[in-house]
């Protein structure tokens, strides 16, 4: 074999002394040979140090693949999550144009499971060879995952989990750990004692249940003397947590921090500003967007937890490129690392020039 030569299946066949269509069905995962035979060739293209040529696949296939995605339309306060999500998710769609993978996005206008799974039968008729979604309830979506599952269609969640579905994998951020984060800042901010409370969205979706959990149990431990007073059910609604904000003001006159797990801390910041409490009670909020970038820099918001959506989106695409032309496996979760902002460092996360990239 001539040096510098691409390695192709022809090679691998004559090393092995096997056909060329025993080698392409142990590559590519298809039924046909015993499990000896597909070790024994996948340890040879190992050994010659076999690439796939992606491009030459996707040129021989007669159709394009299809990847649905439903993602939450502008109503609530998730739009700031859900406008970079669906920045990662086009702009993976525009690398893989070339590799005949065509994305397919349905909005819905309301945070329900109902209307995402009316979404996804929509995208089910479309014929949609893999799903990308994020789950509005724990339990409500494990029944049409798993039916589209069964149909050999891969179902990738973002940015929050069915655990218990049969889905391929959850793109994310460790949520739990996420709330853990937060509840060690705040305990430092208000010097490990004092009363605060949590604004979170829905309770009944993993990620913000999660991240509740993670802050209220790291408190417990870590800094005994600072008390949850309240957790407040915002629905994704910044006048909710403008509301609520006020609420706590007045029921807990020595309030010192306020936990923002979802993006509806603009409305917690006005609700301080108004009350004349700004900077006096303390704000760990989550994510980087316009509307809450100022309360960052003048001081409103001490810290914030940043959850990279835009690669969120972005690896979402190619995991279930991966899965669906390579078929490449993948972990049950598929972190994607959550990291603190301050003002001091806030400039390196404003704009999405990092990818995550996949191997």
């Amino acid at each position: 074999m001539k040096k510098n030569r691409r390695v192709t299946i022809i090679d691998i066949a004559k090393a092995l002394n096997v056909s060329i269509g025993t080698v392409d069905r142990a590559l590519h995962g298809r039924p046909g040979i015993n499990e000896e035979t597909r070790r024994r060739v996948l340890e040879k293209a190992e050994e010659l140090n076999y690439k796939v040529n992606n491009v030459a696949r996707s040129l021989s296939r007669k159709k394009s693949v299809k990847i649905g995605a439903v993602i939450p339309n502008r109503v609530t306060s998730m739009k700031y999550f859900f406008d970079d999500v669906i920045n990662g998710i086009e702009r993976a769609a525009e690398e893989l144009k070339d590799f005949k993978i065509e994305i397919l996005i349905k909005s819905v206008d309301s945070i329900d499971h109902i209307s995402e799974i009316n979404a996804i039968n929509k995208l089910l008729e479309d014929g949609i060879d893999g799903l990308a979604i994020c789950p509005f309830h724990r339990y409500e979506l494990n029944q049409i995952i798993n039916e589209v599952t069964d149909k050999g269609i891969p179902v990738v969640t973002i940015g929050t989990d069915a655990p218990e579905s049969k889905r391929l994998t959850c793109i994310s951020t460790n949520s739990y750990k996420t709330g853990q984060m937060a509840g060690e800042l705040m305990a430092k901010f208000i010097n490990f004692e004092g009363k605060v409370v949590v604004m979170t969205g829905f309770k009944n979706i993993t990620d913000n249940d999660e991240k509740v959990s993670g802050f209220c149990n790291i408190l417990k431990t870590l800094a005994p003397k600072v008390k949850v007073e309240r957790v407040y059910e915002t629905l994704e609604l910044e006048e909710k947590a403008y509301l609520y904000t006020r609420k706590a003001i007045e029921e807990i006159p020595d309030l010192a921090g306020i936990y923002v797990a979802t993006a509806n801390s603009p409305g917690v910041c006005r609700a301080l500003e108004d009350a004349g409490k700004k900077g006096a009670i303390k704000i760990i909020a989550t994510d980087i967007f316009a509307d809450n970038s100022k309360y960052i820099k003048d001081g409103s918001i001490y810290a914030t937890i940043y959850q990279a959506p835009f690669k969120q989106g972005y690896n979402s695409i190619y995991t279930l490129y991966q899965n669906i032309t390579l078929k490449k496996s993948f972990p049950s979760v598929c972190y994607v690392k959550s990291e603190v902002v301050m003002n001091t460092n806030m400039s390196f996360y404003e704009q999405n020039s990092t990818l995550c990239s996949l191997d």
